[in-house]
């Protein structure tokens, strides 16, 4: 017997549409009002829970493999977006049925997937200021981690609106977004003018 949250999928993805109310849905699916209550207290509910899903099953798949604890942290970064996405493909008509480009829709359905991907991305950027690959600004090194989570928006909408065969320009999009972040995180000529700066104040006669 499928549970309430795979029959919940399963009809969106059949009707197009959520259901009207929890008592036809109950009703249509041999359930009591109650036995649905006792699990989720709304369809919402149980859409955070399916998006929540998504990036708990990559961030379980990344870390089954061998080779992701030996990555830079510019890699690990690529490989959880490039996982995403083929997690993304098993699940893209349901995507497609609830992503809306709504402010207040991500801050609803997205609020357990986002706390999820920001823990994640503190983890990647104190292993990358531990190994040098991210530089240790003052102020700004504790923002990183919530900028970073804006650029899974972008990835999301660019997966929506690609049309090229197997996604292909979507993989392009996501080593240029990535590329970009850790050239801004890293060492940059701004850093060296400073480092310069800062030597030749230590060195004045």
């Amino acid at each position: 017997m499928n549970s309430i949250k795979e029959t919940y999928k399963e009809y969106l993805l059949e009707n197009g549409r959520k259901p009207v109310t929890v008592y036809s849905f109950a009703k249509a699916n041999n359930i009591t009002e109650s036995a649905f209550f006792d699990e989720y207290n709304s369809f919402e509910a149980i859409d955070k829970e399916l998006w929540k899903d998504m990036i708990d099953q990559t961030i379980s798949q990344i870390n089954a493999e061998e080779v992701y604890a030996q990555y830079s942290v510019r890699e690990k970064l690529l490989s959880f977006y490039y996982t995403l996405v083929e997690v993304f493909k098993q699940n893209r008509s349901y995507i497609l049925l609830t992503w809306s480009n709504g402010t207040d829709w991500k801050k609803s359905y997205l609020k357990e997937f986002l706390q999820t991907f920001e823990i994640y991305l503190h983890e990647l950027v104190e292993e990358g200021v531990s190994t040098k690959e991210i530089v240790n600004r003052p102020i700004i090194t504790e923002h990183y981690a919530k900028g970073i989570k804006a650029q899974v928006f972008f990835v999301i909408d660019f997966w929506i609106k690609d049309s090229s065969k197997q996604f292909e320009k979507t993989d392009v999009a996501i080593e240029k977004a990535v590329n970009a972040t850790f050239d801004l995180m890293g060492k940059n000529p701004f850093d060296s003018v400073g480092d310069f700066a800062k030597f030749l104040f230590q060195h004045k006669k």
